[in-house]
């Protein structure tokens, strides 16, 4: 049986806020991956099975809050935990988010300390004892 994947699916359009997240994250010995195109997301979900999404929502060209309900719709996320990131934080935009399937939501400027926390939480562990 192969390890769990450990790998953290960030989809955040803004370059700067990205790259703090994944240092972050990388300094906590957890992997990230950016998908540059929301169109691509599906793909890269069907095709490697990350441990984690992390998703802005406000992308180019798509709304993640839509790009969320549709990978929910057609049952990509099947156990694949969410964090929504976004400047929005209003009651309203929070229970949307929860409601397309995003175990946490979290305002942007992101605390990288809850998130690398709230991360590795979501992690899938490998003791199989």
């Amino acid at each position: 049986m192969s390890a769990p994947n450990t790998v953290a699916l960030i989809v955040i359009s803004d370059r700067l806020q990205r790259e703090v997240i994944q240092m972050a994250l990388n300094r906590s010995g957890i992997d990230t991956v950016h998908v540059p195109r929301p169109r691509e997301v599906e793909d890269y979900i069907e095709k490697y099975r990350p441990a984690v999404l992390i998703l802005d929502i406000f992308l180019q060209q798509v709304n993640g809050l839509e790009l969320l309900r549709g990978l929910k719709e057609r049952k990509r996320l099947n156990g694949l935990p969410v964090i929504v990131v976004s400047s929005l934080g209003f009651k309203e935009v929070i229970q949307q988010a929860a409601l397309a399937g995003a175990r946490y939501f979290m305002v942007k400027p992101v605390d990288t300390d809850l998130l690398v926390e709230r991360v590795q939480k979501l992690m899938p562990s490998d003791d199989l004892a």
